[in-house]
């Protein structure tokens, strides 16, 4: 049997069970991960055992990538069944927990044709082990056979060469010539036989040194058989820890549920008294709406008599305006007449018409004066119509103020609100 042949017989019974599927166990947690066919591998590689070694190391370090990924899912068989017929939880249950039981029930199944793959692989890395030792120690007592017949073959060919070399050397004393190609022929043989038994030395070097690289191997896979076997107990833990905690998390869901309940009536208390505040508020609304539309209307028409008001008013005011004009011309005439008579009559009085506003000269003003028509007004008459013509500068000044709001109260819409 061939190494190819070894590597192929431990591979092809892992892997063709499965599928070309493999577990993964994770720290307490497994999940099946679709690889690459073992056989296949083994067949194309050179080193099948290494090519073992090095899957083995990849699967490990798939290990730690989905470490903390994927959460505590793993069920017993007996124990699901067990209390799957009484569960509170039966109508509040997780969604997916039929594909997730599905998931645990292949995992379990995998658990198992892996124990007995490891089991299968240890019995048979045993006798090869133990074949490969036996190998080995032949090999080696055929090394050394090798070794000591390569020497008794030397000491042979150095005495023979010593005797050919004795008669040679005699018979060049008898005869010169005819002993040299004899010579030849001789030595080439000699060389033709240690070449042959330096090959068979190293071939059987190298064949001693590739079966010890085959036992550090085994070495090495027994102490992964190890480390599965310490991970294997490791799940049954964790399987244990999760069926706990499944059941805890049962307890849970059946307090949240009745939780669930209380909430639910309490909202239907509290959406029903809501309901009542919004009709009343619907009905106060409509109410606002009729008042506001009624006060509107009673504003529209307090606008409309305002704006005639206002007009009539501006009307007024207009009428004011030109009577004050006529006045204050009718007063320009009259107080050119005063003056014209007052030089007349004092024949230059020292009097002035800027004068007449001083509060100090007061007492020097006439009690009358004379219009253009020769008629005599009082001071106070002056006064009172001055001051109209006061009110009606002050009134042409508010009267541009008045136009724009009953410009802007034009506007029906206005909002008294």
């Amino acid at each position: 049997m061939t190494d190819g042949d070894a590597g192929r017989d431990l591979v092809r019974p892992a892997m063709q069970r499965t599928g070309g599927q493999r577990l993964l166990v994770v720290d307490g947690k497994s999940s099946i991960v679709d690889v690459i066919d073992g056989g296949r591998a083994a067949k194309h590689s050179k080193n099948p055992l290494r090519a073992i070694t090095a899957a083995v190391r990849a699967t490990k370090h798939q290990y730690r990538i989905t470490n903390g990924v994927r959460s505590k899912e793993y069920r017993d068989n007996d124990l699901s069944t067990s209390t799957s017929t009484s569960s509170p939880l039966e109508e509040i249950q997780v969604p997916s927990s039929s594909t997730q039981d599905a998931n645990f029930e292949l995992q379990c199944m995998a658990i198992r044709q892996l124990q007995g793959e490891i089991a299968n692989i240890e019995s048979r890395l045993q006798s090869q082990s133990e074949s490969m030792t036996a190998e080995v120690n032949s090999w080696k007592e055929k090394h050394s056979l090798v070794e000591k017949t390569l020497q008794r073959q030397k000491s042979i060919t150095h005495s023979e060469i010593s005797d050919d070399f004795i008669v040679q050397s005699a018979k060049a004393d008898d005869c010169k010539g005819g002993s040299d190609q004899n010579q030849r022929q001789e030595d080439d043989e000699l060389m033709e036989k240690i070449s042959r038994l330096t090959h068979d030395n190293g071939r059987l070097r190298a064949k001693s040194r590739r079966l010890e690289e085959v036992e550090s191997q085994r070495n090495e896979l027994l102490d992964l058989v190890k480390e599965l076997r310490a991970e294997n107990d490791h799940i049954h833990q964790s399987m244990d820890d999760a069926m706990q905690f499944i059941s805890e998390m049962r307890q849970k869901m059946a307090g949240f549920a009745r939780d669930h309940e209380e909430c639910v009536s309490g909202y239907e208390t509290q959406l029903a008294s809501l309901k009542d505040q919004i009709d009343q508020a619907v009905l106060s609304t409509a109410e606002l709406r009729m008042s506001s539309s009624a006060r509107l209307k009673e504003k529209r028409e307090e606008v409309k008599k305002l704006k005639k008001e206002t007009s009539e008013a501006y009307q007024m005011c207009e009428v004011l305006q030109r009577e004050i004009d006529m006045l204050r011309e009718a007063l320009d005439e009259s107080k050119a007449g005063y003056e014209s008579d007052s030089v007349e009559d004092s024949g230059g009085s020292d009097y002035d018409d800027s004068d007449y506003d001083d509060d100090e000269t007061a007492q020097l003003r006439p009690l009358h004066y004379s219009n253009e028509n020769g008629k005599r007004i009082s001071w106070s008459d002056k006064a009172l119509r001055s001051g109209d013509n006061a009110r009606s500068i002050q009134n042409q000044k508010q009267l541009p103020r008045m136009e724009c709001l009953g410009e802007n109260e034009d506007d029906d819409d206005v909002d008294w609100d």
